[in-house]
């Protein structure tokens, strides 16, 4: 099976959510990659203040290089 595709046993689990569930578990995964990388920038620049950080993130995320 090749590292870019997901394994059978995901697929069946995501068919078995159902459409709202899948929705949800994007929404909640999306929500915590922000906050992982919000924390690898804040490691990374601690002399950055929240309103720099929170910029940043915008930034990173609107031009999709995350």
């Amino acid at each position: 099976l090749p590292p870019d595709l997901p394994h059978p046993v995901q697929v069946a689990a995501w068919r078995k959510m159902g459409a709202s569930r899948r929705a949800e578990f994007a929404a909640e995964l999306r929500c915590k990659v922000r906050g992982w990388k919000r924390d690898a920038l804040r490691t990374q620049h601690p002399d950055w203040t929240d309103e720099r950080l929170q910029r940043e993130l915008a930034q990173i995320y609107l031009r999709g290089n995350i």
